[in-house]
């Protein structure tokens, strides 16, 4: 499931993913990174439910990255479980903000 919620005074937007992040929830994860940055430049995707993540979610990721960043924020990704963080170094995809 992916939801998007406001933190509300203009400090970011945070999408919650959780689940199989693979193409079938690619288009999901796309709208949510769009309705996030539609409310603020500063977009956290929280992964830390996320049981899996293929190269369909980590090029919108990419995408909602490049997007965030010529609106003057950024796109933090905030509990990628390690597994997922390995799979993502190992696409030689570091340009993704990580945090805790």
């Amino acid at each position: 499931m992916i939801t998007v919620d406001t933190q509300g005074g203009g400090h970011g937007a945070t999408v919650q993913a959780d689940g199989p992040l693979t193409i079938e929830a690619a288009e999901g994860l796309r709208a949510a990174l769009i309705t996030a940055l539609d409310r603020d430049a500063d977009v956290t995707a929280d992964l830390s439910g996320a049981e899996e993540l293929d190269l369909a979610c980590m090029q919108v990721l990419l995408a909602a990255r490049k997007a965030c960043s010529a609106a003057g924020g950024t796109l933090t990704i905030k509990g990628l479980p390690e597994g997922l963080g390995r799979a993502v170094r190992d696409a030689g995809l570091t340009g993704l903000t990580t945090a805790a």
